[in-house]
């Protein structure tokens, strides 16, 4: 964890973050998708501002976007909504809103019989979801931080083996240990 740190200090300083940027910088800053807001940068207390830029969208046509994030309202390698309720039929279009993301399912974390799904990094990607259940997804690279997010399709039916079988990815998480924990809590 402190070797994450240290690498994101020094590419925050290799980017010219000042200790001295006004909030309208940092959240100019925060909103151009090559941002980081590392630990002692003065953006992580304006982090806040940023949910009213990165807020949840639907397209009306029964498509929901989950942006990739380096940091959100909810912590930092986060998919916004990190926990998403839709319907079956219903598709969600994965946006690259920092660059260096993608979204791919995990094995043993989706419905039985779904065709499992890999983007490519920065890449947008749009997945329609016919079966219903609980799936488990993850950004390839940042998987050892928890980036992971859930997106239940009607009811829930397979929770109870999501829940037993995720136990074994959450021990290879190098921070957010409850993160994906707190997700599959909160689906009812």
């Amino acid at each position: 964890m402190r070797l994450f740190f240290v690498f994101a200090s020094m590419l925050a300083m290799n980017l010219g973050f000042a200790a001295t940027e006004t909030d309208d910088v940092v959240f100019e800053r925060l909103k151009s998708p090559a941002s980081v807001c590392v630990m002692g940068d003065p953006c992580s207390e304006n982090i806040g501002k940023v949910s009213a830029v990165n807020a949840v969208t639907e397209t009306g046509d029964g498509t929901h976007i989950i942006k990739m994030l380096n940091s959100g309202p909810s912590g930092t390698m986060v998919f916004e909504p990190a926990n998403l309720k839709i319907s079956p039929g219903e598709s969600v279009t994965f946006v690259p809103t920092d660059g260096g993301h993608n979204s791919a399912s995990i094995p043993g974390l989706i419905p039985e019989g779904v065709e499992p799904w890999e983007g490519g990094m920065s890449k947008e990607l749009k997945i329609t979801f016919e079966k219903e259940g609980v799936y488990v997804y993850q950004c390839t690279p940042h998987v050892m931080m928890a980036m992971v997010g859930v997106i239940t399709v009607g009811s829930p039916t397979n929770l109870e083996q999501i829940i037993n079988k995720s136990k074994d990815l959450q021990k290879g998480f190098m921070m957010n240990k409850d993160r994906l924990r707190g997700y599959l809590s909160e689906i009812k």
